[in-house]
């Protein structure tokens, strides 16, 4: 059985800045999280930051949700026809390419070395961030409307 692209990216992501690209229900925990923490602890001691972290997941998040969006398109032409198979499997590889594009040019590394602390920070790995996750958010959508294994986890 092949191994789904989804894992490849997600181990990317993971390993410079502890999100997931394609395992929306982390992210979606984190952001929980997050909210928590405005309502844990006295009222003048509260965290009410918006660390880069949640930053982050959100991006994913938001960005997984804009490519099963563009999924759409392909309940327009057919979801199961060649042309919408071709076509959005090319615009996975197009995000997946800026995605690398986006993350080389960051100039930042690729291995976080403590949670608190990701290596990618800047602009452009949000741009990273967001193109790994919207082709995953598209390639969701296809695999499930195709009925495969690679949806599994959308």
């Amino acid at each position: 059985m092949p191994s789904s692209p989804r894992r490849h990216s997600d181990s990317v992501s993971f390993t410079a800045l502890f999100v997931w690209c394609g395992f929306q229900t982390g992210n979606s925990v984190q952001l929980a999280l997050a909210l928590a923490r405005l309502f844990s602890g006295p009222s003048g001691q509260r965290d009410t930051s918006f660390h880069l972290a949640d930053q982050q997941a959100l991006t994913s998040i938001l960005t997984f949700i804009g490519g099963a969006s563009l999924g759409r398109i392909g309940d327009r032409m057919g979801s199961k026809t060649r042309a919408w198979l071709f076509l959005g499997t090319m615009i996975q590889a197009l995000f997946t390419m800026a995605a690398a594009i986006a993350a080389w040019k960051s100039g930042q590394g690729s291995v976080a070395e403590i949670r608190g602390d990701p290596a990618w920070t800047n602009a452009l790995t949000f741009v990273a961030v967001g193109f790994m996750s919207a082709s995953l958010g598209l390639q969701g959508i296809m695999g499930k409307r195709v009925n495969t294994q690679f949806a599994t986890t959308s």
